[in-house]
């Protein structure tokens, strides 16, 4: 049996653009993790994110033909198959704890996805899965539903729920209505959520009922389709603002990756005015995410700081 719960030598923290993870490169932990009926183990992982307050927890393992492999688990202690901001963090890391100055390097993620990580003027950019358009059955409900509550006389490229997978599945969810109150609440949200999430930030602590009965309808809906149900993202084509409702989390987060991502690819692909573009910022609560869309593989930087537990 494991004794990971209690070695704090080997955990420390990063801080992604405010997506918050624990870390453990404990290397005879390997075997361990890939029993998933080994309930007690996902606990301990459930344990410690919400003992330090994190999003999730990533594992490390030592590699000869990698720097390094990491697994990633949510905060509900279930595994993930991609986490880009805790993936760029981790390419920080790799350059604090290099003896020399090394800039570039080779991660293996959960379901052998290789990565390649890079430093740039002192920020780490990670390369993501490719994105690709999902189709889900759902969408005609959902459609009826946004179209109905949100979406009038308005340009027509933003006027449904866009599914989007950049290695977890994800719901774009544009919020951009003649509703005034609709845009000041998620705007308020948005500058409020850094503070907000000291105390509780999910759908049941935080008033998300503000944001109406329909809203609410489409994230719940959203988040429980199929059979592991879609990360949401609301943001404001205008301004670009995005916040995600992670499931795992189940929980909003400060920043999130994937959905950065996500919504750089449908950008890029689709609307005409970001299908020139180099490099998309999509601005979260917790910093600026910088998305390179130059070619098919996108780079995903951001601010990240590497704590240690003792100071948290």
């Amino acid at each position: 049996m494991s004794n990971f719960i209690n070695n704090t030598d080997s955990l420390f923290y990063i801080n992604s653009t405010e997506n918050t993870f624990v870390v453990c490169e404990s290397n005879f932990l390997k075997n361990i993790f890939y029993d998933k009926n080994n309930i007690l183990e996902k606990n301990k992982i459930k344990n410690i994110c919400s003992q330090y307050k994190v999003d999730g927890m990533a594992i490390l393992f030592a590699s000869k033909n990698y720097d390094l492999q990491w697994k990633f688990f949510n905060a509900d202690g279930s595994s993930a198959k991609m986490c880009g901001n805790l993936a760029r963090g981790l390419v920080y890391y790799l350059s604090k704890k290099s003896d020399y100055k090394k800039t570039e390097f080779l991660l293996l993620g959960p379901n052998n996805i290789i990565q390649s990580g890079y430093i740039k003027n002192n920020m780490p950019f990670i390369s993501m899965p490719n994105s690709e358009i999902i189709k889900n059955s759902f969408d005609n409900y959902l459609q009826d539903i946004y179209s109905e509550a949100f979406l009038k006389n308005i340009p027509k490229i933003y006027n449904s729920v866009i599914y989007v997978c950049t290695g977890v599945p994800h719901a774009l969810v544009p919020i951009y209505s003649e509703d005034i109150n609709l845009l000041d609440i998620f705007t308020n949200f948005f500058n409020n959520a850094p503070s907000l999430k000291k105390k509780s930030l999910n759908l049941g602590d935080y008033k998300i009922q503000n944001f109406s009965d329909n809203l609410q309808k489409i994230i719940k809906k959203i988040r429980n389709q199929g059979d592991i149900g879609f990360n949401v993202t609301l943001f404001n084509p205008k301004t670009l603002k995005a916040i995600s409702f992670e499931r795992g989390v189940e929980n909003f987060s400060l920043s999130c990756g994937t959905g950065a991502c996500s919504l750089s690819y449908y950008l890029k692909t689709f609307v005409n005015q970001y299908k020139d573009s180099k490099e998309i910022t999509v601005k979260m609560p917790g910093g600026d995410l910088l998305i390179n869309v130059e070619k098919k593989e996108y780079l995903l930087g951001g601010k990240c700081k590497i704590i240690s537990l003792d100071l948290i």
